[in-house]
């Protein structure tokens, strides 16, 4: 892939299913290899008590989030690691406040030079609101749900209010619009606008590349219908964050 699509921070939520790899993973092994990603999938693979895991990454970037959210889960309650990182206040337009209390939170970290000195310069983009959605992909699934609802005047309000599945996929045969939502993801989830504002031209998906035989477009449609059919919507951040523009439900 082009050096610049890995040239700052592509993932910061998540970008793998991590349950996959944790429950791959034997307990106490002797030694892990993994990829950085958002970092969010190799902590939990240290539950597993691993002797010597070693992260590798093509963007430092993602190694110096990696190292940062370490850092967080040894130092930080959980409350606090759930502020700092941006789970809780994290979209919302934040008070002086809460960026003082992240960058106090910040100096108690024990980092190496070279991440320090990567968050210090960055300080304005995190203080705010946290680090979760700050990558591409984030902010790329972002811009996306502000079209849903901005644009296309799509309301997802009554399918996250359901308290359980089955009462989630009733509001969601009834609710879900179809023709919109199919119709803008033919446009916005297409090979050429991943490629030109996300990949720069290296979208593994596109021709060349192909990893899935299905369009970008018709993979993703299909793939959040199974969601809203199998998972309650509402236990996941990153689904909050597309289609209500934020985190509501814990």
């Amino acid at each position: 892939m082009a050096k610049e699509y890995f040239s700052d921070l592509n993932y910061t939520l998540a970008n793998e299913d991590t349950k996959i790899e944790y429950d791959l993973l034997p307990k106490n092994v002797d030694h892990v290899f993994c990829i950085a990603g958002s970092g969010a999938r190799v902590l939990p693979l240290l539950a597993r008590e691993p002797k010597r895991i070693d992260v590798i990454d093509m963007s430092v970037s993602q190694l110096y989030l990696t190292e940062l959210r370490h850092k967080a889960a040894q130092v930080l309650t959980y409350e606090e690691w759930l502020f700092f990182l941006g789970y809780r206040g994290g979209l919302q337009n934040s008070e002086a406040l809460e960026g003082d209390d992240r960058k106090k939170l910040f100096q108690r970290f024990e980092l190496s030079a070279d991440c320090r000195q990567y968050w210090q310069e960055r300080e304005d983009g995190w203080a705010a609101r946290g680090f979760v959605f700050l990558g591409k992909w984030e902010g790329h699934f972002q811009m996306l749900g502000r079209l849903f609802r901005d644009y296309l005047r799509c309301d997802f309000d009554p399918i996250f209010k359901a308290q359980s599945l089955p009462e989630q996929i009733e509001l969601w045969e009834k609710h879900w619009p179809t023709l919109r939502f199919n119709s803008f993801m033919r446009i916005a989830a297409s090979e050429t606008v991943f490629n030109r504002f996300l990949y720069k031209g290296h979208f593994a998906g596109s021709d060349g590349h192909r990893t899935e035989d299905r369009p970008p477009y018709l993979f993703l449609r299909e793939e959040f219908e199974r969601l809203f059919k199998t998972m309650l919507v509402r236990k996941s951040f990153f689904m909050q964050v597309l289609f209500l523009g934020g985190i509501r439900y814990e």
